[in-house]
């Protein structure tokens, strides 16, 4: 009788941790900023010194927009290998849809910034400002909507 009151237990727990009930908001947050800690220290790890003219600029000249997209394509890797890691958390159910709105945005933001040093590759300085621009744009509502929750310490 009692073996067959714990195996009720426990299969009420698992289902309730499965059906909802999320992560705490705390515990969230805690993990939640580390992650996006260690994401800023390993973007401001990438080295863009060789970038000397910016990517916009009239005189950016091919081997500038070359030597950016360098740069970029390290700093996505980082964003993007984050981003996985902020995937894989659980967020409390009152956050659980803005959480996963805010990271498709983040998502399509590295898209843009792959098409961004694509094009610098290709010497295109338009489409770079442009992909730049949505991309930042993206990032920026994405951004808004973590730290408005308490992820302070995300920013793309």
């Amino acid at each position: 009788m009692a073996r067959g009151v714990a195996i009720v237990a426990v299969a009420a727990t698992l289902a309730v941790s499965a059906c909802g009930g999320g992560t705490s908001k705390s515990a969230f947050l805690e993990e939640g900023n580390a992650i996006c800690n260690d994401i800023q220290q390993a973007a401001y790890a990438v080295d863009y010194s060789q970038v000397l003219v910016p990517p916009t600029s009239p005189e950016a000249t091919r081997a500038d927009l070359a030597r950016f997209a360098r740069a970029l394509e390290k700093t996505i890797d980082v964003y993007r290998r984050g981003l996985g890691r902020l995937r894989a958390l659980m967020p409390p159910d009152d956050f659980r849809a803005s959480y996963a709105r805010a990271l498709a945005a983040l998502g399509r933001s590295l898209a843009r910034l792959d098409e961004a040093a694509r094009a610098a590759r290709q010497g295109r300085r338009r489409l770079v400002r442009e992909a730049l621009s949505e991309g930042g744009a993206l990032t920026a509502r994405a951004d808004a909507v973590l730290a408005g929750y308490g992820l302070t310490t995300c920013r793309f």
